[in-house]
C-alpha cells in the first residue's frame, strides 16, 4: 500500500474477529514504532506486547474504555478485552540527553515521542490489513476513575516494567470484522461527531493581511 493511501485509509477500528495475529506481525508493528522520530533523538520509546486473552480482559477491566451507553453491561472488559493483541507504549524517563536545568522542558516532549511511535504502529497495521485503535493512557490516570482507582504499576504487575518506564499509550489490534475492498472500515460517527475529514483548506491557517 502506498504511504499516503495508508494514511487516508487508517481508521480507528474497535470490532475484531477472533483470529490471532502472528507474533512476527506484532514485532514488525513494534519495529515501526521504534523507527519513529523522537525529540533530541532520545529514542526513549519502549513497548510491551500482550496477546494472552485473560491478561487482556484483566487490563480491559481496569482501564475500561467503551464509548457507548451501557457498554459495560454487555462488554465488561471493554475495547481492550475485545482485541486480539495490545501494544503498550512507554517512555523511559532515564533517557535524557539534555542539560539538567532543561529537563522540565524536554520532559514535555515525551508524549510527542510516544505519539509518533503510536502513529507509525497504526499505519503499519493498516498496511497489513489489520484494524487498530489508539486508547488513551498517561501516568496521570493513576488512582483515578479512568484506571478504576488503581495505578499502572498495579494494572501491569504481571510484567517486568522497569521503574523508569511510564505508560503513554495503548494500541488495540485485531483483524477487523468489517472491511471493504480489503480495507478495515471505521465508524461514520464517534461520540456524536462525524469521523470524515473536511477539505484540506478548512484546516489551514490564513496569512494576516
Amino acid at each position: 500500500m502506498e504511504l499516503l493511501e495508508a494514511i487516508k485509509r487508517r481508521r480507528s477500528v474497535r470490532w475484531f474477529t477472533n483470529d490471532p495475529i502472528s507474533y512476527k506481525d506484532l514485532l514488525e508493528l513494534v519495529e515501526a514504532g521504534i523507527y519513529a522520530p523522537s525529540a533530541g533523538n532520545m529514542q526513549n520509546q519502549r513497548f510491551l506486547i500482550i496477546t494472552d486473552k485473560e491478561a487482556l480482559k484483566k487490563l480491559g477491566k481496569i482501564r475500561y474504555s467503551f464509548p457507548y451507553p451501557r457498554g459495560q453491561e454487555k462488554h465488561p472488559y471493554g475495547l481492550i478485552g475485545e482485541a486480539s493483541a495490545v501494544i503498550i507504549v512507554f517512555i523511559d524517563k532515564s533517557i535524557h540527553r539534555v542539560p539538567s536545568n532543561e529537563y522540565h522542558i524536554w520532559s514535555k516532549t515525551w508524549i510527542q515521542n510516544a505519539s509518533a511511535s503510536i502513529q507509525n504502529i497504526l499505519l503499519a497495521a493498516t498496511d497489513k490489513g489489520l484494524g487498530a485503535c489508539w486508547i488513551s493512557a498517561v501516568p496521570e490516570m493513576d488512582n483515578t476513575r479512568l484506571l478504576s482507582g488503581r495505578t499502572w504499576r498495579e494494572a501491569l504487575c504481571d510484567y517486568k516494567i522497569p521503574e523508569d518506564w511510564d505508560v503513554y499509550g495503548i494500541v488495540i489490534i485485531g483483524y477487523p470484522r468489517k472491511t471493504k475492498n480489503g480495507v478495515a472500515l471505521g465508524e461514520i460517527r464517534h461520540q456524536r461527531r462525524l469521523t470524515a475529514r473536511k477539505p484540506v483548506e478548512f484546516y489551514l491557517a490564513e496569512v494576516n493581511r
